[in-house]
């Protein structure tokens, strides 16, 4: 049995009503985990959250479009930890079909600020939802923005039975760059979203479990094992770590 199928033992909750909890400003706190590990992990949670459940669907299949400009600035900012900084993706839902335009912004004081609109299906350039959604991105522009990278992962959402907090588990990693793939099948990538900074449940486990705080992001992640040219050293120690724990034989020579 797959560690993942745990999730069948828990008790669901809607869209509708995780809606509530949307957590668009939070804290989120990033820890790595083997995937052997999850097993354990969600079998402590239980009791404690709910599960997401849309259509039938516990394990749902994510495909994310990340934009940067020409140079990377949006990813070289995030390397050096300026702040505030932003994220641009469209993200999209495999199992719905549903798209969304979203701006992740990281604040002066550490928070996570997202915001999202929805791309009509018949849209050709959702890029254009920018001037409505983030209009300044201070280090990029709507027409300075191409698509550098793809991520494609499977997520299960946690939702806490009684605390403004979610936790969100991704395996089966997959990134893409042009020509070059990675693939990260042996890690859960795991966050946790709270509304402010406190312990929890699924933090004090996954300490207990040996999980690592303070990883790389995705995006990070992915830039830096496969794009040639960009800064790499503030990462270099949390993406070999990653590789560590086990990465397809498709990628390029880790950082």
């Amino acid at each position: 049995m797959h560690p993942a199928d745990r999730v069948t033992e828990f008790a669901p909750i809607s869209l509708d009503q995780v809606s509530d909890a949307e957590l668009l400003r939070r804290i989120d706190r990033k820890f790595l985990l083997e995937e052997a590990g999850l097993r354990d992990l969600l079998g402590g949670c239980l009791g404690e959250y709910r599960v997401l459940e849309v259509g039938g669907n516990r394990l749902r299949r994510y495909l994310t479009r990340y934009f940067d400009t020409p140079d990377f600035a949006l990813y070289h900012a995030h390397h050096a930890g300026r702040l505030p900084r932003s994220k641009v993706r469209i993200r999209q839902y495999l199992d719905t079909g549903e798209r969304y335009l979203e701006v992740k912004r990281r604040t002066n004081t550490g928070r996570a600020d997202k915001a999202r609109l929805p791309i009509p299906a018949d849209a050709t350039a959702p890029l254009d939802l920018l001037d409505g959604l983030a209009p300044d991105l201070s280090l990029a522009t709507r027409d300075s923005l191409r698509e550098v990278l793809t991520v494609a992962y499977t997520r299960i959402t946690l939702v806490h039975l009684t605390a403004p907090e979610r936790m969100t588990v991704d395996i089966e990693l997959e990134l893409t760059a042009g020509d070059h793939t990675a693939a990260f099948p042996s890690v859960a990538f795991v966050e946790v979203k709270q509304s402010r900074w406190g312990g929890s449940p699924s933090i004090g486990l996954l300490r207990e479990l040996g999980a690592q705080e303070g990883s790389i992001s995705k995006y990070s992640l992915g830039v830096a094992s496969l794009i040639d040219g960009v800064r790499t050293n503030l990462f270099k120690e949390a993406a070999a770590r990653v590789h560590r724990i086990g990465a397809a034989e498709d990628v390029r020579a880790p950082v």
